[in-house]
């Protein structure tokens, strides 16, 4: 009886192990063209959704075939997490660049000491303030600033505070306060360092950033490194330069992925590293298993305009189907597993509190409880209840009046959309964030199948949705003029982008996104516009309520790239689709908006197309069209 018993058991283990084991990943034309790579610095360019993380795990595992020792670095432990579940240890080491930096501290080091309670922790203001108490009036601002230059240092190539000064002072110091900058420029110094002497002794929680700084100063990063043969690095384009640094410092082979497209963290003084990264040999992955030919060319000709890219492309997968449309009440119409997505804080929070008043389910993005507390002290502090106020900065300040000041003066936006949320609602403020403290959040592990996910774009990042509704202020900041190709304005293309490209087969977008001075509109795209009481997102494409402005049958612009039976080349797929159809400048086709004549060809796939007897010219691809 107990043979059997145990060989039951045997059974269910061995089920159990085969239904553990990955599946063997079939790799597209373009994976298999890095697969071949021969390159000593390799830079990938891949797209939203074209499967990074599949390519460097098969990349992993062919080179742990050769015999190389491979070190698999990436942004953050979610994304840690992910790829261990796919990739063996034995295959390759994964980690993030701050796990690994700490890892290379010796034992001994006090900054590893595990009886400090907390162990790490962010700096704050509050921590240079003493510093600065004979200031006066100027103390908060100093201290502040005092902070930028600590978190800038430690993010920076300098070794010493002094260094680092002058470029500072220079890229980051608002003119209005250079004055007062320059006339601190030894106290600042002096004030960063007693802190950092802190942290360095054990007595005092340091930022993530201090100790990997630290291993990057000391060479203990650098000698860790040496243990590997070949180098993955992820999420390229938001490194650290200090992350960059450590990085060409490595002798191996080193491969670099990433989506310049999606920086989004410049404020926290991330480099784009795929453009800083020597290499000698590059590679693209464009197709994207995320979304259908919809999506991907409505992002694809918004960067192409509003970075001035004109050979940038995203290919749709044709398997999903998916499409895009322009609404005036996209959040009202929004049901069932879809994000809504904010640029701003004060965006997200004046979607939920819609959401509240019209009683309907949602849930909240991660990191919401400390915004929620922010609000509320700041509120408590417009009220003169300073002993209520729980940040000890926001407590320092005598009024709202001179926290406004602050906030002016150190462009703190955060701070300046929580003071106009509490001048908004007033004495209504503290049961709003009560209501809000209740629904359920991202990072609290509800479940949020059925729930409508409301969040920013930095939350949403690395994510995708069945649906996704953009909101005004997400088009905020384009929809002001801004010089061409200027800075400021590539940073608000990135995060327009890398929202658009979270959704996988609904994206609604707001009326805004028509007003932009950018030579770009989504109907130069052929975006139907919904009807005004249409409640479809989230909702199965079937179900999507025909557009009053559509094609005269009924169906939707994208009516063929959504029916199409071809499957893409890739993970899982057996053959590749080729268009057996050649179309060329000149020729008369057949869109689902009427008949037209093709007059520019972009690429291989994507063609515009000027209709007869009408004024728009539509960006279309091979599947949306027909000669005629």
């Amino acid at each position: 009886m107990r043979a059997l018993v145990l060989a039951a058991n045997l059974r269910v283990r061995c089920l159990e192990g085969l239904r553990l084991m990955p599946k063997r990943l079939v790799p597209t034309e373009e994976q298999r063209a890095i697969l071949r790579s021969t390159g000593n610095r390799v830079r990938i360019n891949a797209r939203a959704g074209t499967g990074k993380t599949a390519t460097m795990q098969m990349l992993a595992e062919k080179l742990h075939s050769e015999g190389e020792k491979v070190l698999y670095l990436v942004y953050n432990r979610s994304a840690s997490q992910e790829a261990k579940a796919k990739i063996p240890s034995h295959v390759a080491r994964v980690a993030t660049v701050h796990s690994f930096a700490l890892r290379s501290v010796p034992c001994e080091h006090p900054i590893r000491s595990r009886k400090r309670k907390p162990q790490w922790a962010n700096l704050k203001p509050i921590d240079l303030l003493p510093h600065f108490k004979k200031q006066g009036g100027a103390a908060h601002v100093l201290a502040a600033l005092s902070c930028r230059f600590a978190e800038f240092f430690m993010n920076s190539g300098y070794d010493t505070l002094s260094a680092a000064l002058d470029e500072f002072g220079e890229a980051h110091v608002k003119s209005r306060l250079k004055p007062l900058f320059d006339a601190n420029r030894t106290k600042i110094p002096e004030a960063i360092k007693g802190v950092m002497a802190s942290w360095v002794s054990g007595t005092a929680a340091c930022p993530h950033d201090f100790y990997l700084k630290l291993a990057y100063k000391k060479g203990w990063f650098a000698g860790q490194l040496r243990g590997y043969t070949t180098l993955l690095v992820d999420e390229a384009q938001d490194l650290s330069p200090v992350m960059l640094s450590l990085i060409e410092s490595f002798d191996g082979r080193a491969f670099i992925v990433g989506d310049s497209h999606q920086q989004i963290y410049q404020f926290r003084h991330a480099i784009d590293a795929l453009q800083n990264f020597n290499h000698d040999e590059e590679f693209n992955l464009t197709l994207s298993f995320r979304f259908g030919e919809p999506i991907a060319l409505l992002a694809s000709s918004f960067i192409r305009s509003a970075k001035g890219e004109a050979t940038f492309s995203i290919r749709g997968n044709p398997r999903v189907q998916s499409e895009a449309i322009v609404s005036m009440n996209g959040v009202e119409t929004c049901r069932g597993a879809a994000a809504i997505l904010a640029r701003t804080n004060i965006g997200l929070l004046e979607a939920a509190v819609g959401m509240l008043r019209s009683n309907r389910p949602f849930a909240l993005g991660k990191s919401i409880s400390g915004l929620l507390q922010d609000i509320q002290d700041v509120y408590w502090l417009s009220r003169g209840r300073n002993d209520k106020v729980r940040d000890g900065f926001l407590a320092s300040f005598d009024s709202l009046t001179k926290l406004k000041e602050y906030a002016e003066a150190m462009d703190v936006r955060s701070l300046q959309q929580f003071i106009r949320f509490v001048e908004k609602y007033g004495s209504e403020t503290p049961k709003l964030l009560s209501a809000l403290r209740k629904q359920p959040k991202a990072d609290e592990g509800a479940p949020l199948q059925d729930l409508v996910l409301i969040t920013t774009i930095h939350g949403a990042k690395g994510l995708e949705f069945p649906a996704v509704v953009l909101l005004e202020d997400v088009f905020l900041k384009l929809s002001k003029e801004v010089k061409d190709r200027s800075e400021e304005r590539e940073d608000e293309a990135n995060m327009v982008y890398v929202a658009m490209t979270r959704a996988k087969k609904r994206l609604v977008l707001p009326t805004a996104s028509r007003e932009l001075p950018i030579n770009w509109s989504p109907d130069t795209v052929a975006l139907p516009v919904a009807s005004a009481d249409s409640p479809n997102v989230g909702k199965p494409a079937r179900q999507v309520a025909r557009s009053s402005t559509g094609p005269r049958d009924g169906k939707s612009a994208f009516s063929w790239a959504r029916s199409s039976t071809c499957e893409p080349e890739g993970v899982g797929s057996r053959e590749t689709h080729k268009p057996d159809i050649d179309y060329s400048v000149g020729d008369r086709v057949r869109t689902a908006h009427g008949p037209g004549r093709i007059t520019k060809q972009i690429n291989a796939n994507e063609f515009v197309v000027a209709l007869d007897n009408h004024a728009a010219k539509l960006h279309l691809t091979r599947s949306m069209m027909r000669h005629l």
